[in-house]
């Protein structure tokens, strides 16, 4: 059985800011790494294979989260594809913190990362769309989120990276902290599809259901994602 959307009542003011705050902290996870690889190669002596094998792993992750997440969310619900993975962030960064030389670790983390990156841009963008007062600016909202997380990630690993003790544990901490704020933040959030349910005719008032890509393709975030991602 497809989900069905449930009608506009379920929003309430802002509460796309929510789902826009974990996308967010998602994006800020997705992009920590990169400043880091200096240190990486210097600690660990790792080879320019290696790290293009890392960055391997991360799109390899990534693309089939980006494929996935979306329909499957349009199926069974948001919350339960989105919170799950928004969850998942900060662990994968948590791993990084415990093994920071342990290769297969690094591989791991950097692979679970690429997973919750797919899965959560592309079902959040669609969660932001229904929640939004005006579904006008739902894309451009969801752009922001993910810029910005794009942006203030790699921008504060450098700099603890540069200028405070054990450079790869410590860059990582801020995303912990905010990994773990946006899962209390997206935890009241409401669902707005129904899992199980025959979609019904169109009732008065009823709003009409959005699928994964949101109607609004431009800018598309999701595709977006991909494109900054693969080439971080």
């Amino acid at each position: 059985m497809a989900a069905v959307a449930v009608p506009g009542r379920v929003r309430s003011a802002g509460s796309w800011r929510r789902v826009a705050v974990a996308m967010f902290a998602v994006g800020w996870g997705a992009n920590q790494f990169s400043p880091l690889l200096i240190e990486y190669r210097h600690e660990l002596s790792l080879s320019a294979g290696t790290l293009a094998g890392i960055f391997a792993i991360y799109a390899a992750a990534l693309i089939p989260g980006l494929l996935i997440g979306g329909p499957v969310s349009d199926r069974i619900g948001r919350r339960p594809v989105v919170l799950p993975f928004v969850v998942l962030s900060p662990l994968a960064t948590l791993m990084l913190m415990l093994g920071p030389r342990s290769l297969p670790v690094i591989a791991a983390s950097r692979a679970l990362a690429g997973l919750c990156s797919g899965v959560v841009f592309g079902s959040a963008t669609a969660w932001v769309q229904e929640l939004s007062d005006d579904p006008a600016a739902s894309a451009r909202r969801s752009a922001v989120a993910l810029s910005a997380g794009f942006a203030f990630g790699p921008a504060i690993a450098s700099v603890l990276a540069e200028w405070a003790p054990d450079p790869l544990v410590l860059p990582y901490l801020p995303h912990v902290v905010i990994g773990l704020v946006a899962v209390l933040l997206l935890w009241p959030t409401p669902e707005t599809v129904q899992a199980g349910v025959t979609s019904p005719a169109e009732g008065a008032g009823a709003r009409p259901r959005r699928r994964w890509p949101p109607n609004r393709p431009s800018p598309n975030p999701s595709m977006n994602v991909l494109r900054l991602n693969v080439c971080e």
